[in-house]
């Protein structure tokens, strides 16, 4: 089923006409020549349909708060409030779609036309909202507790996937997620590092960088944020837990984290460094989510080493490798955050996530067997692990050429 059919079947009925039109969007661009003709048309509709939507969205937002305060002590006008709260955080995460795959589309019909769909949504209420984000943290405590089933959800309004997989939400098991888990790695994930001396340092402009001073290094060190870091940390803090996973060494990661910390504002709920992976025989530095102790259903791991995976395929997310260039654009904000923002909608994040990337099939075609990987790493030792895996150099060979799919459309 195409996006327009999918959107337009998850559209709230009552509140369809505040939402961003992807259909009036998708028009306009059918008399887009590759000239670029019509383009300010697009623009001008764009900005129209976006400024309704958080209008609305903004209303609606205040209305929620002051039906809470009235509400003190009312458990079913508050249980009604708190199914309205997270309605319109779908709301958000629709138009977020739209916007994104309309941007999408016009920058392939209109290339001399270039928008940013990160600077377009950047100023949308809808986009990202801390008051909406507390208050969806109350209701999914509330309706987590009480067990509140929304019954006003009928089959076809209930929060659902883009993806056409069933939302995992029963009629009489609606009660919201818990908060997803978003463990990130850091080098070539989030920033790239390199030396004062290289020359990509001497290449790009200073205030492209961070010289971070560290005690094991006689001189600073020269940090690369990727592009859109601090929004895209920012988009995720209200409503994931965010935790940093790395294979560097603490002496290393720890300024870095740091840093990022003091420039984005967020804080990250945990930090795991090169002693808490997995040595295996296939990687000495493999990210078993286990350790987290964090219900795996809800949890994901964005890195850009396939083998991190090895022990959770199902939770994984596969990021393009960043290595300071500046041709990676919007790559977290366009590409990355609208994968988490749909995760964040679904009851287990693994059936969707193994579907969409297939990291089991992704490994077993490197000739990788899951169940061995699994069992070696439960306790078959590592003699036992190298002896089921002869000539493990031209399996990470293999691997090395076989990139899987990463997280690059949206």
């Amino acid at each position: 089923m195409k996006f327009g059919k999918q959107l337009d079947r998850q559209l709230r009925e009552k509140w369809r006409p505040f939402y961003v039109s992807y259909k009036r969007l998708k028009g306009i661009l059918k008399g887009v020549a590759g000239s670029g003709r019509g383009s300010s048309t697009f623009h001008a509709a764009l900005r129209e349909e976006t400024a309704r939507c958080s209008a609305f969205f903004v209303e609606k937002l205040e209305e929620l708060e002051a039906t809470l305060e009235a509400a003190a002590g009312d458990g079913d006008q508050s249980a009604a409030a708190f199914v309205e709260i997270l309605e319109l955080r779908r709301f958000g995460f629709l138009n977020f779609m739209a916007v994104t795959k309309a941007v999408k589309k016009h920058n392939k019909v209109a290339p001399c036309t270039l928008i940013s769909a990160a600077s377009v949504l950047l100023h949308q209420s809808f986009f990202s909202s801390p008051r909406l984000e507390a208050m969806a943290q109350r209701a999914e405590s509330y309706l987590q507790h009480k067990g509140k089933a929304m019954e006003r959800f009928s089959e076809r309004e209930r929060p659902a996937t883009m993806g056409g997989a069933p939302p995992g939400l029963g009629v009489m098991n609606l009660q919201a997620p818990e908060r997803l888990t978003v463990v990130l790695d850091l080098d070539h994930t989030l920033i790239f590092s390199v030396s004062r001396k290289s020359r990509l340092w001497r290449q790009q402009a200073d205030n492209l960088s961070w010289s971070i001073v560290m005690d094991h290094q006689p001189e600073p060190v020269c940090v690369f944020p990727r592009p859109g870091l601090v929004d895209f940390l920012q988009a995720l803090s209200g409503g994931c837990d965010l935790v940093i996973f790395t294979a560097g060494i603490e002496p290393y990661a720890s300024p870095i984290i740091d840093k990022i910390e003091v420039v984005s504002g967020v804080k990250f709920s945990r930090r795991l460094y090169r002693r808490d992976t997995t040595r295996c025989p296939w990687c000495a530095t493999v990210k078993d989510l286990s350790v987290l102790g964090t219900d795996l259903a809800r949890t994901v791991l964005l890195d850009d080493n396939p083998l991190s995976f090895s022990l959770n395929p199902a939770n994984a997310v596969p990021v393009l490798p960043w290595t300071g260039g500046v041709e990676d654009g919007d790559y977290l904000l366009e590409q990355l955050l609208p994968v988490v923002r749909d995760l964040q909608e679904r009851v287990d994040v693994r059936p969707y996530l193994q579907q969409k990337y297939a990291m089991s099939t992704w490994f077993s075609k490197c000739g990788v067997p899951i169940p061995g990987i699994q069992q070696a790493a439960q306790g078959s030792g590592v003699e036992d692990a190298s002896r089921s895996f002869q000539g493990m150099q031209d399996l990470i060979d293999r691997m090395a050429r076989r990139r899987p799919v990463v997280a690059a459309r949206v």
